[in-house]
């Protein structure tokens, strides 16, 4: 009897719901409780976002490259996982040796484009090679780019045949600004900067740059396809749509 007089005033004493669940004569509506969502995000001890080994998002927004294995998830990025980076700046944290290593271009097909800022921040991209064979010469540090902004980098110690900065421009305007190409090696008839008949529309804007490439810098057929060209200097060009440029 003792102990069914203490469970009763116990139960009376505190609130039913919270202790044994809703009342189910209750007409109240259910509150769920919050849930709770774990954060795995990783930091550096500047409060930056790790993002995997060799690549940071900064408080600034920008993601920072500064090894060959950050090389490799941004071309993985964009050629698996869709990110066209529009709106979005990627920036060298360092000179990066890819020594050698199989290299897949930045943006493989129309629907996996590069359209954002890529910073080299004067930094420099060496030993960039594509394992091929003279036949697959149609390669670079980029494949497709879309009103997409490269500058401030070199690129040098190129071998094996590769030695373009960009392949296509699919649409819009790319920009090249304070870029320069040294010691390339490799295909016998090449282009830094290769813009055929399928690409239409296009606009190529190079400034302050020196591209020496193995034979053309420059390659632009496509249809309604231009150039403007200053400060800059350029080994041999290919095109008859040069704006502010005397071949």
């Amino acid at each position: 009897i003792l102990v069914s007089i203490i469970f009763t005033i116990m139960a009376n004493t505190f609130d039913n719901e919270a202790v044994f669940g809703k009342n189910p004569n209750s007409t109240e509506p259910t509150v769920e409780a919050p849930k709770q969502v774990r954060d795995f995000t990783v930091y550096d001890a500047d409060g930056n976002t790790v993002v995997t080994d060799g690549v940071l998002l900064k408080q600034d927004g920008a993601y920072y490259i500064s090894n060959k294995a950050g090389m490799f998830w941004f071309a993985n990025e964009v050629n698996v996982n869709g990110n066209s980076f529009a709106g979005k700046t990627v920036k060298l944290a360092n000179d990066i040796d890819l020594q050698n290593a199989a290299w897949t271009p930045v943006g493989q097909t129309g629907a996996t484009t590069f359209n954002g800022v890529f910073d080299g921040q004067n930094h420099t991209i060496s030993n960039l090679k594509h394992h091929g064979t003279e036949e697959d010469c149609y390669v670079g540090l980029f494949g497709y780019t879309e009103n997409a902004t490269i500058k401030n980098l070199t690129i040098e110690n190129n071998v094996s045949y590769i030695e373009r900065i960009v392949n296509y421009n699919t649409n819009g305007t790319l920009t090249l600004e304070n870029v320069k190409i040294v010691n390339a090696e490799g295909c016998k008839l090449n282009y830094a900067v290769n813009l055929p008949a399928s690409s239409d529309n296009a606009k190529v804007v190079i400034k302050d740059s020196e591209i020496w490439a193995n034979a053309n810098a420059l390659n632009l057929w496509g249809e309604n396809t231009v150039a403007n060209i200053s400060r800059s200097k350029l080994y041999i060009v290919d095109s008859n749509k040069i704006e502010g440029y005397s071949v």
